[in-house]
């Protein structure tokens, strides 16, 4: 190759092939690639040549050590006059092919000089960084920029008033801050960590960049009119990356900075009164705020026992974040979250199963998550249109979201059942970037973890919901302890305030029931039988939302409102009870393991399987519903056609639809219950027939389904094909048109047919 001066250096790749030969053959050297990039690694290679030639420890980091020994070795600065020896001539060397690498003017036919060409890249650069006509010597200071990858230009996705933001300060405090920060536009680390140490350093503080209570407390209330020009300065720069314009940088504490800043207070929901104290820096500057404000909710991994919620109650927290799965110790325990709510607490259902490892995040795990999510909410009874926050408790960088989180949130939003919304938990950048991706409704945002690059200089989502910014630890709450986060929900989306009730509990109401009936029928006739019973009662329960319907008035006894008055009159608590559930679609009962029961539906479903009715049984469950979702499905067809009859059948069946979830759920219950009863005769009263049923049968629910189509397989041609045949025949005359008022296009029969074939087959359970 010959010596280092045969080397001509024109481009990146030749300075770093420079870099490898001139110092290659010192053992602390690190081999640079000789990529013709001039990046991270590159400029780290410049530092790591300086700190070999200055004598001191080679890290590759431009710390205090390095600086004080450049100045040292230049105690008037390095210029075009400084008296060079050999070593002063290569650190010449290396500040004309940092410019070089960074697109600078610089000599590089004669790099071992400090030119007129070396001056002018000089200034260039400084110039960007908003030094204007620099002429001085160079201090390490000025090193330090020149060694670095930082972007002294606007980049893409950068602020232009941010640049301008960057050069100002670089122009007042660049002697405080013993250094320069980038001008690209963007808000990060060390725009952030430099806004303290002026904050500090106009207050009179300790100059560290921390944010604690040293500062905190020596933080002055500005208001309209303040005279702290410096720091009224930096409030409008605050309050201008934190998405609130103050009307320009004046230094005038006027009516653009009262506004703003109150329009900030409502966003962080601090006290709005347009002064800026202690809450209002601190919530500026860093992602968590004034962690000694209170907080209106709070989040844990400890079960909720009655001595912790007394603590939780008597601090005003008005919710609490609990996990629906995660193991024994982490998860809801079975009646916590009823714990929870029966003493006038919200509920946050959180879900998380991931770690810190990235490659968890993926659309098929998203896709796995959605349903385990949907199936613990219901198992705790936690109603469809609330929200489950999905957490990311880990610090993404911008191309780790593009490749693992939005992926994963895709598969969430795209397979959550329509009857809950997705929420995230995650760094304020994560929580942006999945809800303007439409993938996420609202976010959890974990601002406590202030020194994640994610909650760095990104600003709040607009519509976030609930803040966490404070973990507390081994709290005493009697005979036990426990952790938990401090939380602000901004009340923009309801929480969880109330839980369906569980079908086991329901069960005896029904007993009571039955036991009234039997009074009721032998007083009016003298005897009773346990056919009578069960007709009675399913009637009864079938009352409140069918009695009125023409399919049942046709097929079924109409209904007996002198026992409907008689219960009225004898216990009108159990009337109550009863009526609660049985009168509404919006309730639901749940059965332990994520189903939910609609127990008018289920009544009038039983009633219809255990014989004697004009209509074939299952027009009474599945039959009728899947014939309404026929109609449902020409209906939304006339609205848009851009989706198919399948598409549209698809994305209703099981969800807000005339066979939604706990249609398809009640449906397929009142198959095997009617079994239990004994039809056609009824000798099982119907309470112990539902005790029976959802203790030992309900877990395989959705293989009913195949022995009342007469398929014994899960093929899915022949599926299709046993619905078909099930629902021709009487189909027409005797079914859709009293009931419909319209028969349903082919395609829609084709589309529902198939959509509820797919359903079964995707929830049969593995046995």
């Amino acid at each position: 190759m010959g010596s280092v001066e045969e080397i001509i250096v024109r481009d990146v790749q030749d300075a770093q092939e420079w870099l490898n030969y001139k110092f290659g053959g010192n053992q602390k050297w690190v081999p640079i690639d000789t990529d013709g990039i001039a990046g991270y690694n590159t400029m780290v290679s410049f530092v790591r040549a300086l700190q070999i030639l200055l004598g001191i420890d080679v890290d590759g980091g431009f710390g205090n050590g390095t600086k004080n020994a450049f100045n040292a070795f230049f105690p008037n600065g390095l210029g075009e006059n400084t008296a060079l020896d050999s070593t002063g001539e290569t650190i010449v060397a290396l500040v004309n092919l940092a410019l070089l690498c960074r697109i600078e003017v610089s000599n590089t036919d004669n790099k071992y000089v400090f030119s007129s060409e070396t001056r002018q890249g000089i200034t260039s650069t400084m110039n960007q960084l908003g030094i204007e006509n620099f002429t001085n010597n160079l201090s390490a200071r000025e090193v330090k920029a020149l060694f670095t990858s930082d972007a002294y230009y606007l980049v893409s996705g950068g602020d232009a008033t941010t640049r301008e933001i960057q050069q100002e300060i670089n122009r007042k405090y660049n002697n405080m801050l013993d250094g320069y920060i980038a001008t690209n536009g963007i808000y990060d680390r060390n725009m952030n960590t430099a806004l303290i140490k002026m904050i500090q350093y106009e207050v009179g503080t300790d100059v560290d960049g921390g944010w604690g209570e040293g500062t905190m407390s020596s933080l002055p209330v500005l208001g309209p009119g303040s005279t702290r020009t410096n720091l009224v300065y930096i409030l409008q720069y605050l309050l201008y990356l934190n998405g609130f314009d103050p009307n320009g940088f004046d230094g005038g504490f006027g009516n653009g900075v009262t506004n703003a800043l109150k329009q900030f207070q409502e966003l962080m929901k601090l006290d709005v009164d347009g002064y800026c104290g202690r809450q209002a820096w601190s919530a500026l500057v860093v992602s968590c705020g004034d962690t000694t404000r209170s907080a209106n909710a709070c989040d844990t991994r400890f079960e909720i026992t009655n001595e912790r919620l007394n603590y939780i109650k008597n601090n005003n927290y008005k919710a609490i974040g609990r996990y629906l799965t995660g193991g024994d110790f982490k998860e809801l325990r079975i009646g916590e979250a009823k714990r929870i709510i029966d003493s006038g607490i919200k509920l946050i259902p959180i879900f998380q199963e991931s770690g810190t490892d990235l490659t968890y995040f993926t659309e098929e795990r998203g896709k796995q998550d959605a349903k385990n999510a949907v199936k613990a909410a219901r198992k705790h009874g936690i109603p469809g249109d609330n929200i489950i926050y999905f957490a990311v408790d880990t610090d993404p960088l911008e191309d780790e979201i593009e490749g693992y989180i939005k992926p994963y949130f895709k598969g969430i939003s795209n397979n959550i059942s329509k009857a809950f919304k997705v929420g995230i938990y995650g760094t304020r950048n994560v929580c942006n970037k999945i809800i303007e991706a439409g993938y996420a409704e609202t976010c959890y945002v974990s601002d406590m973890s202030y020194g994640y690059s994610g909650n760095m200089g990104f600003r709040i989502p607009s519509n976030w919901n609930l803040d966490q910014f404070k973990e507390i630890s081994n709290i005493n709450t009697g005979s036990s302890s426990m952790d938990l986060d401090k939380v602000t929900y901004s009340e923009k989306y309801s929480l969880v305030d109330y839980l369906y009730d569980s079908i086991i509990t329901y069960i005896f109401d029904i007993r009571s029931l039955e036991m009234l009936y039997k009074d009721y029928k032998t007083s009016k006739s003298g005897n009773c039988s346990s056919r009578d019973i069960l007709l009675g009662v399913t009637n009864f329960l079938r009352s409140f939302k069918y009695g009125n319907a023409a399919f049942y008035l046709a097929t079924l006894d109409k209904i007996d409102n002198d026992f409907i008055n008689y219960v009225k009159d004898n216990n009108i608590n159990l009337y109550n009870a009863l009526e609660k559930y049985a009168s509404s679609d919006a309730l639901a009962l749940k059965d332990g393991i994520g189903g939910l029961i609609d127990i008018g539906h289920l009544a009038a479903t039983v009633e219809g399987y255990i014989g004697g009715n004009l209509a074939p049984d299952f027009w009474f469950g599945w039959g009728g519903d899947l014939a309404s979702l026929m109609n449902d499905v020409d209906k939304e067809y006339e609205k848009d056609n851009s989706k198919s009859h399948l598409e549209i059948a698809s994305s209703l069946i099981g969800d807000r639809s005339s066979f939604g979830y706990m249609d398809i759920c009640t449906d397929a219950d009142a198959i095997k219950i009617a079994e239990i009863i004994g039809e056609p005769n009824g000798n099982t009263p119907f309470s112990n027939a539902l005790n029976e049923y959802y203790i030992n049968h309900v877990e395989l629910r959705f293989s009913y389904y195949l022995k009342d189509l007469d398929d014994v397989g899960l093929n899915l041609d022949n599926l299709i094909n046993s619905i078909s045949n099930k629902m021709s025949g009487v189909f027409e005359d005797l079914i859709l048109v009293p009931v419909l008022g319209k028969l349903p296009s082919n395609e829609s029969r084709e589309a529902c047919n198939r959509a509820f074939a797919e359903f079964i087959i995707e929830n049969y359970p593995i046995i």
